[in-house]
């Protein structure tokens, strides 16, 4: 057998110590490594090893930051425990950062490899600090204490878990948990930064100054407590839920302002540089505006964007809504905002709520920063909106205005700069409502306002059979206003527009079938101006006027204050009749009744119906003239009420034509015709033409003073008028003016029916009292009944053989004195005869005495019969007669007959007595008998 060779033998051999050595080697590896387990067995903690600081320390230090504590023990398991840890950033002089206590827990293997990750986080009785200089106090100030964490890390990951988190800043309560993801660096600073350092280094300054500044925020709160929840987001480091609850909230800047249990919950991302979406949720029991507003049940959410990186935020969507509002005089619920900024400071808004049972629709744009705006809205205008509208603007407008169903508005309005209404247009409608108390079933029409000009158009009315289109405008700072109406109104069923002097001119207007047909311009002036001035023309069908019916009535008048009445034109229809003319009337408004009346008119209505329109005053006109058939008058004038500066007074001219029977004052006429002049109790009848007792009238006359104790003065010419009738007329006009039964026709009345007279009188008396007048005048009677009139008796008869035939008669230059005619000188004439005579008629004995002589031939042209009057004149004049008695019943006697000759023989030739003076009376007692039965 062959021995091996050297080189074998000795590789082996090498080969068997390294064996050896390597064995050996590691039974004392494990030896020491039991050894070293047995000691943290036995010790389990131990000061925290040197390298292990300075890896701490230079992983800080690439973030100026260092660290402090006074004690520190470290478990080899890789858990790390400091008691009164600080941590200091080198660009400050004060601690950022300080803790009672501070456990780390680090991955011993990767600590092994000489890197520092850890993996738990627990921070006990923890302050955040700010610092001094960015502190505005100037000082350093602990913003947050209390601090108590729990977080776990997840280096590779760059995930940290918030296991426990709880704080007070100042007086917030603070609670967190979740997770947070790290943003990758994208340019380091230095390698070997921590992540959390690296994050505390770049943001604390930021934070503090946002911490700082929620000294202020946080006062306003009471016991407010806020929850953070953290989901991890690589984007954003972590999308943050932040819920913030308080029992109340309170500020006085910029104005006063108070909530309720109140609840805030916000979303948005904790990290980024770039915008992410984030919202916030406002919830309160109650937020109010002392003497301002306030709402109940509020709920706000805002939708919109956000930088983290700069903590800037732009709203996207803005929703509010409250159960029940209210402010400025005005109560609401259902409120319900949605806003839309954007770009800001522009920002759309839709509104809808209800305010004071009444839906309210609002939508526009605004700009908030010009603060001028552009809104549309929809409004169910209700009764208790308005009441609390006019509370709010100190106005009497629910007095105004009244109805029960809601307004309908729907229109846009426009606001400048400033928030200043610039432009306000608006359809309306309303059903059943009261507009300063004129009662309106419909209405509706189009508003404009724009500054100070209101415009409102297109105006439709609807009251029950009354129909009218209009427009108004009116200027709202000087309240100068001007509408204008067209169609179907009773004046008064809207008098309440107008002043009350409209209803006074109205009152005695009636339109019992149709509204009047008219046009409306008014203008004026509201407030204590209270000026105005209104044209109104109407046209009515079978209207009635001061209770006389008429077929037409068509006006044009003029209206100014409601105190001055300019009737322009006046038509009044009846049949075929019409009256035509315009009057003005003047108000008194202080002693509340008319002043002056002027008018001018022609009318052949009739004349009593007539002057009902004029009211008491025509009807007290017209009352001395009575007409059969209606007259056609041509009348101006000027009546003063009681109420005038002057006093009461009137002056008006009359033209005046009539067919038919008349009275003035009861005194019978026919076929009038005449012109007056009334001035005050006096009455001119310059022209008089009639026809009266089947002759014809014409004179003049003036009666003046009031009528108890009028006196008249007259000129009349009467031609071929009947004496019977005349007689006939005399009588009935003296027993009526004395409410007695006229006389029975006599038989001298009857005999003188077909004598024809002629008579001119002037004379002057007291109206009423026919028998007071005094005058003069002539006359001249006709006909072949003059011989039939029995006036000499039986001697009428007895003569008969000489062919009487009296057929004229003459009364020259008789004198009217009161009770009595006297004829100095009454010629009676026939074909062959003439009576002479001369004496009296009294009119209220109706008696006569009178002495005629006869001349049976005094007339003949027949030459025996001249010669046979000379021959009987001899007996003419002792044939002298006296006649007494009556017309009818003449009583008659020689004056030189055998009685009174011997009468005469046997009288005394001394004087007759004295006659005995008539007593002292009155002129009223020494006219007529009648005033005094």
């Amino acid at each position: 057998m062959k021995a091996a060779s050297p080189p074998w033998s000795t590789c082996r051999w090498c080969g068997s110590c390294a064996y050896s050595f390597a064995r050996w080697t590691l039974w004392l590896l494990l030896s020491a490594l039991l050894a070293l387990q047995l000691y943290v067995v036995v010790a389990r903690q131990f000061p925290v090893p040197a390298f292990l600081l300075r890896a701490i320390e230079s992983r800080l230090a690439v973030s100026q930051l260092t660290v402090h504590f006074r004690h520190a023990v470290f478990d080899p398991s890789g858990r790390l425990l400091a008691e009164d840890v600080s941590l200091e950033s080198l660009a400050y002089a004060e601690p950022l950062f300080t803790a009672r206590a501070l456990y780390v827990r680090l991955d011993p293997w990767v600590l092994l490899a000489g890197h520092f990750e850890p993996r738990e986080i627990c921070v006990a009785h923890a302050s955040v600090f700010v610092p001094a200089m960015l502190s505005p106090t100037g000082r350093t100030e602990a913003f947050v204490s209390d601090c108590d964490v729990t977080a776990y890390f997840t280096p590779r990951q760059r995930v940290i878990k918030l296991a426990q988190f709880n704080c007070r800043l100042e007086n917030l309560v603070v609670t967190a948990r979740g997770a947070l993801h790290l943003p990758e660096i994208a340019s380091p600073a230095a390698p070997g930064m921590l992540p959390l350092a690296e994050f505390i280094a770049q943001n604390y300054p930021q934070f503090s100054r946002q911490l700082a500044h929620l000294d202020d925020e946080l006062a306003s709160f009471d016991e407010p407590q806020l929850h953070i929840e953290l989901t991890p987001s690589d984007a954003g480091g972590a999308l943050v839920t932040a819920v913030l609850n308080a029992r109340a909230f309170h500020r006085e800047t910029p104005w006063p302002m108070r909530a309720t249990e109140l609840r805030a919950t916000a979303k948005m991302p904790l990290l980024g540089q770039a915008a992410a979406p984030a919202s916030l949720d406002l919830s309160a029991t109650e937020f109010f505006l002392p003497t301002r507003a306030n709402t109940q049940s509020v709920d706000l959410q805002v939708q919109g964007l956000v930088w983290p990186d700069r903590l800037h935020f732009i709203p996207r969507t803005v929703d509010f809504s409250a159960a029940t509002f209210g402010g400025w005089s005005v109560q609401g619920t259902n409120l319900l905002v949605h806003l839309t900024p954007g770009p800001l400071p522009g920002v759309q808004a839709e509104i809808a709520g209800i305010i004071a049972g009444t839906p309210v629709s609002l939508h526009g744009q605004a700009d908030l920063k010009a603060q001028n705006a552009r809104a549309g809205f929809d409004v169910a205008f209700g009764p208790a909106l308005l009441a609390q509208i006019s509370a709010r603007m100190h106005s009497h407008l629910s007095g105004l205005l009244t109805f029960t169903p809601p307004i309908a508005f729907h229109g846009n309005a426009e606001f400048a700069d400033g928030w200043h209404l610039a432009d306000l247009s608006t359809h309306f409608e309303a059903q059943h409502l009261t507009v300063k108390g004129v009662p309106v079933d419909a209405v509706r029409g189009w508003a404009d306002l724009r500054g100070h000009d209101l415009n409102v158009t297109d105006v439709i009315l609807h009251q029950h059979d009354n129909f009218a289109l209009g427009s108004y405008s009116m200027n709202t700072a000087t309240l100068d206003y001007r509408f204008l109406l067209h169609g179907r109104l009773r004046p008064l069923e809207i008098a309440n527009w107008f002043h009350p002097e409209w209803a006074g001119f109205w009152k005695d207007f009636s339109f019992p079938t149709i509204p009047p047909e008219g046009d409306a311009d008014a203008q004026g002036t509201w407030g204590p101006a209270n000026h105005s001035d209104v044209f109104v023309f109407a046209d009515a069908a079978s209207p009635v006027v001061h209770g006389v019916p008429f077929d037409r009535v068509r006006a044009i008048l003029h209206i100014v204050d409601g105190n001055y009445y300019d009737a322009r034109e006046v038509l009044l229809g009846r049949g075929a009749r019409t009256a035509r003319g315009r009057f003005t009337r003047l108000i008194d408004p202080v002693k509340d009744t008319w002043s002056r009346m002027e008018f001018d008119a022609t009318s052949n209505l009739d004349l009593t119906e007539g002057a009902r329109i004029f009211g008491q005053a025509g009807e007290d006109f017209i009352t001395p003239f009575n007409f059969a058939q209606p007259p056609t008058v041509h009348a101006t004038g000027v009546l003063d009420s009681p109420a005038a500066p002057g006093g009461e007074h009137k002056l008006v001219q009359l033209v005046v034509a009539s067919s038919g029977r008349f009275k003035l004052y009861g005194f019978p006429l026919n076929d009038v015709s005449f012109d007056a002049t009334l001035r005050d109790d006096d009455i001119d009848l310059p022209r008089i033409e009639a026809s009266f007792s089947e002759g014809t009238l014409k004179g003049l006359a003036f009666l003046t003073g009031p009528d108890a104790t009028r006196r008249m003065r007259f000129d009349f010419h009467l031609a071929n008028a009947s004496l019977g009738h005349t007689i006939t007329t005399v009588d009935e006009f003296l027993a009526e003016q004395n409410n007695q039964p006229p006389d029975p026709p006599t038989k001298f009345i009857q005999r003188a029916a077909d004598i024809r007279f002629d008579l001119a009188a002037a004379a002057e008396g007291r109206y009423h009292d026919p028998l007071s007048f005094t005058g003069r005048g002539t006359t001249a009677l006709t006909g072949t009944e003059l011989g039939q009139i029995h006036l000499l008796g039986l001697l009428s008869q007895l003569v008969t053989f000489t062919s009487l035939r009296f057929t004229d008669a003459q009364a020259k230059d008789f004198t009217i004195e009161k009770n009595k005619l006297s004829f100095p000188e009454v010629n009676v004439t026939g074909a062959n005869s003439a009576i002479k005579a001369k004496g009296d008629y009294w009119l209220d004995k109706k008696t006569l005495e009178f002495n005629a002589k006869v001349y049976p031939f005094g007339e003949s042209r027949f030459l025996p019969s001249q010669l046979l009057d000379k021959v009987l004149t001899p007996v003419s004049m002792l044939a002298e007669v006296k006649l007494t008695g009556t017309l009818d019943q003449p009583k008659w006697a020689l004056v030189y007959g055998p009685t009174n000759f011997f009468r005469k023989l046997t009288q005394s030739k001394s004087s007759p007595p004295a006659e005995k003076p008539a007593p002292p009376g009155t002129e009223e007692e020494d006219f007529s008998p009648y005033l005094n039965p």
